[in-house]
């Protein structure tokens, strides 16, 4: 997730960036992250701002202020998501005349409510253009969530089956499933047999008590689990 941060204090330059680092780190999302010290040097970037999903903007500014800036967003984007920061609630209504994803306060619960941000963020964006990195056998290897076809466990080690082009390449890591169920199934992961974690998002379809991928790999389906596993494919669907 590409992120700017526009505020004219350092020292809250400083706690967004503090707080999106480690949300990064704890979350395993990727966040590239650019600070702008004034409304004007953001506005001077022109058409180019598109190219950031997500701000944390300053409403009040010196040099150019963040409703300034936002009619400047709006001007050449829609999608991009604005979190207001502000010392002050005044602002509050005028923020979501700009369709804020959220307006937080310069105050001691700023660092939970950056972190929520960051949460809502993720969920507005969707999880394709998430980038995750893992320690394999192999070595590290970074990957985007969407091209995660399954994740397989055998005998404690588990096997991810990643897409590249045309191609799936598969790495190792001994671990257990356990142990990355936090991580991948709020990314919308499914277990649809015991050891094996599959990717909504790449199953082709639903035939009897068979998933098939995108790729026309199938993987077998207890009868036990079809209905969960036909009904949560369905609802995931439905949500898009």
């Amino acid at each position: 997730m590409n992120i700017a941060i526009c505020d004219d204090e350092e020292i809250y330059v400083k706690r967004i960036e503090e707080g999106i680092s480690r949300y990064s780190n704890l979350k395993k999302h990727k966040c590239d992250v650019t600070c702008f010290n004034s409304g004007k040097d953001f506005i001077a970037l022109g058409e180019s701002i598109i190219k950031y999903d997500l701000i944390f903007l300053d409403v009040r500014m010196e040099n150019g202020d963040g409703l300034e800036v936002a009619r400047h967003i709006r001007k050449y984007s829609e999608s991009m998501l604005i979190v207001f920061v502000s010392a002050f609630i005044d602002y509050s209504v005028q923020g979501y005349h700009f369709n804020a994803l959220r307006y937080i306060l310069k105050d001691k619960m700023m660092t939970k409510a950056i972190e929520e941000s960051l949460d809502a963020a993720v969920s507005r964006i969707g999880y394709e253009g998430i980038l995750i990195e893992e320690d394999f056998d192999e070595g590290k290897v970074t990957f985007a969530v969407s091209n995660l076809l399954y994740i397989e466990s055998i005998k404690h080690w588990l096997y991810f089956h990643i897409c590249d082009g045309d191609d799936v390449k598969e790495y190792k890591v001994y671990r257990t499933m356990k142990s990355v169920e936090d991580k991948y199934i709020p990314l919308k992961f499914l277990e649809a047999r015991k050891g094996f974690l599959v990717n909504m998002k790449n199953v082709k379809d639903v035939v009897r008590c068979e998933l098939i991928l995108i790729n026309g790999e199938t993987i077998i389906i207890p009868k036990a689990k079809y209905r969960m596993v036909k009904e949560s494919i369905m609802a995931y669907r439905e949500g898009l």
